[in-house]
């Protein structure tokens, strides 16, 4: 900040990205985990840019659109209920209700489930049991971690995470289902194959799929050295 002497003010407030600023009581050790698990959302936000950037699946690309629109519903309902924080809130200025990351892990859980419950058919299902335990687990965590740190009141992130489940299932039927599969002409337009754009939604367990595939062209590989 500079002063009117043309001096500058070394003790100027400044401001933070507060979508990845998270403040907590440091002697309490709980609030420090808390804090690592409110920044869920953002790292699952890491994973999505990863995702559509390598792999180029359909299903993640409509997911990630649902998960922006989500967002922006978020917005649009705090601007319209004007709900204040709690009074003992760390975070200053915005609005609580409903809370962004409730809904942002509301939506995400709900939707991944979905997909793995009714498109991913994995041999060995104990391992679909424990993603969807995870899911849950996040799903409970990260609105507890937001009321814990006093960003939030248990209200609002309760509201928050139902809007999420909502949003997800509504995003799931309205869009999800309507556009996956891509029919034959999406998937073979210019845009779509200039963009390498593939959709596996119909291929039963992907993982296998492209580990034998992966396996394979080694194989081939190494035979012609």
């Amino acid at each position: 900040m500079d002063l009117p002497g043309g001096g500058h003010d070394d003790h100027a407030f400044l401001a933070s990205v507060s979508i990845t600023h998270v403040q907590y009581d440091e002697d309490d050790v709980v609030a420090l985990v808390m804090a690592y698990i409110s920044l869920l959302p953002i790292f699952c936000l890491a994973a999505y840019a990863v995702l559509v950037l390598f792999q180029r699946d359909a299903a993640t690309i409509v997911a990630l659109a649902g998960q922006l629109a989500n967002e922006a519903i978020n917005y649009a309902l705090k601007k319209l209920v004007r709900q204040p924080r709690p009074v003992s809130a760390l975070k200053h200025g915005g609005y609580g209700m409903p809370s962004s990351h409730a809904q942002f892990t509301g939506f995400l859980t709900t939707y991944t489930a979905i997909a793995l419950l009714t498109r991913v058919t994995w041999r060995q299902t104990r391992w679909k049991a424990g993603v969807l335990a995870g899911l849950a687990t996040a799903g409970i965590l990260v609105p507890v971690s937001r009321v814990y740190l006093r960003y939030h009141t248990a209200p609002q992130a309760v509201v928050g995470t139902v809007v999420g489940v909502g949003v997800a299932l509504l995003w799931h039927v309205a869009v999800a289902r309507r556009i996956l599969p891509l029919p034959l002409w999406v998937r073979r337009h210019p845009i779509t194959t200039f963009l390498l754009i593939r959709d596996i939604t119909l291929v039963p367990n992907w993982l296998q799929v492209s580990y034998d595939l992966a396996n394979r062209l080694a194989d081939q590989h190494q035979k012609t050295q």
